[in-house]
């Protein structure tokens, strides 16, 4: 009989890319549980979630639910809380009462608070110090989960990332190239852009494994912002057409402080480099 694979956050752009690359990697390899924040609502109290686990009976699960709005997590600090931290806490919980069942939570480098040396990488066991809210609920789901699963349970750290789903950085690039708009951005984020489809391979690697812990799950490299959209633009052909307008993060006016470096470096030897990955992934799109 197949493991049963409970992913939770389904609906996001991890959850969706995951469920898709499974299906092609490994189509038998599980049975896939995958639900949506409306199915399974990592901000529900404890006895529901419990219930609900129960009924599944997961093996593993891959906990790719999150309140991801860095903005919002100011003023919903605790619904921000429940979502990344409470609920966390109670699957990892869940899971460490049984025998034989593994928990991947999907974390974030906003844990971090950015003032490396452009250049410096973040490692797994560096000290965290968030600058914002969402960082700091992500972070107190780090240490929720491995508190109550320190054997049972790895969190997998990943930063930038980018899918299939029309949304984010990659979206918001691509639509004002489209549309021969020029787009504002930021010159001094720092960071490591990472491909669903590269996170997806990290995560089946560590269900084979079983790492516990903290570990990077990110493309290697590291690149800023600006540098990042004229990449996109190279890859979209686009790049004589590109128009950016180069502003400092100050310039957005936005309620959450930004962290200016959260590069890390990938626990993973084979990671692709972030730009060949951002090449792989446009190259996926036209084949669909």
């Amino acid at each position: 009989m197949s493991p049963r694979l409970l992913i939770t956050g389904a609906n996001g752009s991890l959850g969706q890319d995951f469920q898709a690359y499974v299906q092609r990697a490994m189509p038998d390899e599980f049975e896939l549980i995958s639900l949506a924040r409306s199915e399974f609502d990592l901000s529900a109290p404890a006895d529901v979630l419990r219930s609900h686990l129960d009924e599944l009976k997961p093996d593993i699960i891959l906990n790719s639910g999150a309140f991801t709005q860095v903005d919002a997590a100011e003023s919903q600090q605790g619904l921000a809380l429940a979502a990344n931290a409470r609920g966390p806490g109670i699957l990892a919980e869940w899971a460490a009462e049984r025998p034989d069942k593994y928990m991947i939570h999907i974390s974030t480098d906003y844990v971090f608070n950015g003032k490396k040396e452009i250049g410096q990488l973040y490692e797994p066991q560096e000290s965290t110090d968030p600058v914002n809210y969402y960082g700091l609920s992500k972070l107190k789901g780090e240490e929720s989960v491995l508190q109550a699963a320190p054997e049972q349970a790895v969190v997998l750290r990943t930063s930038w990332l980018f899918g299939t789903q029309a949304r984010g950085f990659h979206s918001f690039v691509h639509k004002n190239l489209i549309d021969a708009k020029t787009a504002k951005i930021t010159h001094d984020q720092v960071g490591t852009p990472t491909w669903t489809g590269s996170l997806s391979k990290m995560i089946l690697q560590t269900i084979n494994d079983r790492p516990c812990g903290v570990l990077h799950g990110c493309n290697a490299g590291y690149t800023s912002r600006l540098e990042q959209a004229q990449w996109i633009a190279q890859c979209l052909n686009l790049s004589e057409d590109a128009r950016f307008e180069s502003i400092p993060t100050r310039d957005l006016k936005l309620p959450a402080q930004r962290p200016v470096n959260t590069a890390m470096k990938s626990s993973f030897n084979d990671a692709l480099d972030w730009k060949s990955a951002t090449e792989m992934f446009f190259r996926s799109l036209l084949k669909r």
